[in-house]
C-alpha cells in the first residue's frame, strides 16, 4: 500500500521514472505529440529488450530469457 502524495513509497517506480527522465526526457527536443509517441515507444523497446540490467546479471532482458529454458523455471519455482 502507498499512501496518496508518497511517492518516495515506491522505489521501483521512482526509480524507472528517474531513468526515464535522464536517459530519454532530458536529452530529447520533442516538436510534436507524435514524436514523442514514437521516440518513447523506440525508447521502451530498447529498455525493454536490448540494454543491460544489473538485475539481470548486466545482460539484456532477451539474452537472459533465452538462457531460461521451461523446466529450468519450474525447478526454480519448486525451489522457492
Amino acid at each position: 500500500f502507498i499512501d496518496p502524495g508518497s511517492p518516495w513509497q515506491n522505489g521501483i517506480c521512482e526509480s524507472f521514472n528517474g531513468r526515464f527522465r535522464d536517459e530519454f526526457l532530458s536529452c530529447e527536443v520533442f516538436h510534436s505529440l507524435t514524436e514523442v509517441q514514437v521516440l518513447t515507444e523506440d525508447w521502451r523497446i530498447e529498455y525493454n529488450s536490448y540494454r543491460p540490467h544489473g538485475s539481470l546479471g548486466f545482460l539484456s532482458p532477451n539474452a537472459f530469457r533465452q538462457q531460461w529454458s521451461p523446466t529450468e523455471f519450474e525447478q526454480q519455482i519448486q525451489l522457492a
